[in-house]
């Protein structure tokens, strides 16, 4: 026993003197200026490189761990310089533009749009040595005339919080005065790649510390991969790849803990696991793709956010006119078993048709724009371990603007408590087809799929446990979206039987087309006319699928077209072969560019086209 206390003892101080050994390297060295060498700038306070990066990597910034190899040239017959990065791009040059009503002093790194095809430098600079060795770097136009303040000085403004360079001016940024970043430095080559290997080196020994720190607090990590992990830290001479081998052997091990750990009261969020962008908030989409046909898709600006200064960029997709159905998600890819909960600030422009889906499992969208306090959710599962599909998906078409935001997947566990969860959720938001069957809009059905369904809706009622759940899950899903169909094409099928009977005792017409629609609707006859017999026998056998029943309406369709077509006399109002005249829904007509139907007063509407031959 003293022997282990006196080694936990002699380990808990070696790791305690091992915290000193990993510290930041000091700032790189400065090098004298020196014209037609290449040479690194460096921000002194920043203490970060300069580069291209941000909006179309030309977005003049900092960097701390990278930056551009730049030219200092002297401009001829004059005091000041151009600076160009042509030792990375080969055709660019740092220039400005500046919005000063508007208070913008923005510098990118890119052609001048004065310059000619060839790249030819046109913007020259002021740069002025301090005492410290740094320069002041700033646009040779502003330099020492009268709108001087107007130009500023090269640097960072502080409270802006980001990477991009701006010139600093205390005119255009008055609540920053004083506090703008403006020194900068040259860096010789060798420099620059001895101090950004010790960075690296740091930083990767800083992230297995944070690791550690994390692993301790996580109940069940593995305990030989966090001993692991910090001897590898304790080590001066690890290297990087070392430490980072250890990170990632750790951080695994902390999700497994995690994953073991979660629970209904203690989910875990897991697309911080994945490569798929959650709050679009840096403008970027990574891992969403969208099938919709939509010509823009994108991380949007927040024009449809109900407050953008809350829940800033979202990912959109837009068009002039309707999307074609299709999805716009990302693929979570191996997750563990079990149920999860996706949430989501989603919206449509159009009512219906947009689901929040995940997996098997999904929920209509409502929402009308982003807006933090109307999320829309939906409960889904796994039962192995495997990939998961999120998002959302249009199934049809009639919408030309829709979005998502705040996007989360919680895995709630893989326990009996969880899938009893996922059942009660099930059975509280889908549609209880075993109360409304034979009721009004659902008087007809398919047969099997309703019995099918009926049985495995009471075993879900009665499952108890993971196990049972599972079971029946993916089953209970087909089955009742198979009924869901059914009932919906059966209804859509018996409300044009109506039509077409109401309208067969109004004419007097005796045409021949008039006498087939006749017999199709009042004559019982299992085999006849489609194939599937007469509409009484349809309604009553129930033995045609969703699909069947939808081929069989269209010929219905087609018998009632034909009969009322074969009716009419000359100075008849034909205007009832036109679907929708009126423009009540948006039924029968197709748009095209910017048309836009049902629109107007709800007892007035119209169909309204603007720039289209329409």
């Amino acid at each position: 026993m003293k022997k282990t206390a006196l080694t936990t003892c002699l380990l808990l101080s070696a790791l305690a003197a091992s915290a000193q050994i990993w510290n930041a390297p000091d700032a790189p060295e400065k090098t004298p200026l020196a014209t037609g060498e290449e040479l690194y700038l460096f921000n002194r306070d920043a203490k970060a490189f300069f580069l291209g990066a941000n909006d179309w990597e030309t977005r003049a910034s900092v960097s701390k761990d990278r930056g551009y190899k730049v030219y200092v040239q002297p401009a001829e017959e004059t005091s000041f310089f151009y600076l160009t990065d042509y030792v990375e791009t080969k055709q660019q040059v740092m220039y400005t533009y500046a919005y000063k009503i508007q208070g913008y002093q923005n510098v990118w790194v890119d052609f001048n749009s004065p310059t000619d095809e060839s790249g030819e430098r046109t913007m020259t600079w002021a740069l002025t040595l301090q005492d410290d060795g740094c320069y002041t770097i700033e646009s040779a136009e502003g330099k020492d005339n009268e709108m001087s303040d107007l130009y500023g000085k090269l640097g960072l403004v502080p409270s802006y919080g980001d990477n991009k360079l701006y010139l600093c001016s205390d005119f255009v940024f008055p609540n920053d005065i004083g506090q703008f970043q403006t020194s900068w430095y040259f860096v010789s080559p060798s420099t620059y790649d001895t101090y950004t290997a010790a960075l690296l080196l740091y930083n990767t020994a800083t992230a297995l510390e944070a690791t550690i720190a994390e692993a301790k607090t996580v109940n069940g990590v593995d305990t030989q991969a966090l001993a692991d992990a910090e001897s590898v830290y304790a080590n001066a001479s690890s290297t990087q790849a070392e430490l980072d081998a250890a990170n990632q052997a750790l951080a695994t091990a902390v999700y497994k803990a995690r994953v073991a750990n979660a629970t209904v009261s203690n989910p875990l969020e897991m697309l911080k696991y994945q490569e798929i962008e959650q709050t679009f908030t840096d403008g970027t989409s990574t891992g969403w793709i969208s099938t919709t046909g939509a010509q823009n898709k994108q991380a949007s600006n927040g024009n449809n956010a109900k407050d953008f200064s809350v829940t800033g960029n979202h990912y959109e997709n837009w068009s002039a006119s309707a999307f074609t159905p299709g999805k716009v998600y990302a693929t979570a890819k191996n997750l563990p078993a079990g149920v999860y909960l996706f949430n989501a600030l989603a919206y449509t422009v159009s009512d219906g048709g947009l689901f929040l889906f995940a997996g098997l499992r999904s929920t209509a969208v409502t929402a009308t724009n982003i807006d933090i306090d109307a999320p829309t959710e939906v409960f889904s599962y796994l039962t192995g371990e495997g990939d998961m599909e999120i998002g959302l998906r249009l199934e049809e078409k009639g919408t030309n603007w829709i979005g998502i935001d705040n996007v989360n997947l919680y895995y709630l566990g893989d326990s009996d408590e969880a899938f009893t969860l996922l059942a009660q959720n099930i059975l509280a938001t889908d549609t209880d087809y075993t109360e409304l069957a034979g009721g009004e809009g659902y008087e007809f059905y398919e047969q099997a799929s309703y019995n099918t369904y009926e049985t495995l809706h009471s075993q879900l009622k009665a499952a108890a446990s993971r196990d049972e759940i599972v079971s029946i899950l993916d089953a209970y899903t087909q089955a009742y979206e198979a009924a869901a169909n059914s009932m919906q094409a059966y209804n859509e099928y018996y409300q044009l039987f109506l039509e077409a009977s109401e309208w067969i005792e109004a004419t007097t017409s005796e045409s021949e087309a008039v006498y087939d629609l006749t017999d199709y609707l009042q004559i019982d006859d299992e085999t006849g006319f489609n194939g599937n017999g007469t509409a009484p026998h349809i309604l009553q056998a129930g033995t045609l699928t969703a699909q069947q029943i939808a081929s069989e309406k269209e010929f219905l369709s087609t018998l009632l077209t034909n009969a009322i077509a074969g009716s009419f006399s000359d100075g008849d109002d034909c205007t009832g072969m036109i679907k929708n005249p009126h423009f009540d829904t948006a039924d029968g007509w197709t748009k095209v560019g910017f048309a836009e139907f049902p629109t107007g007063l709800d007892e007035y509407h119209v169909a309204e086209g603007y720039s289209i031959v329409f």
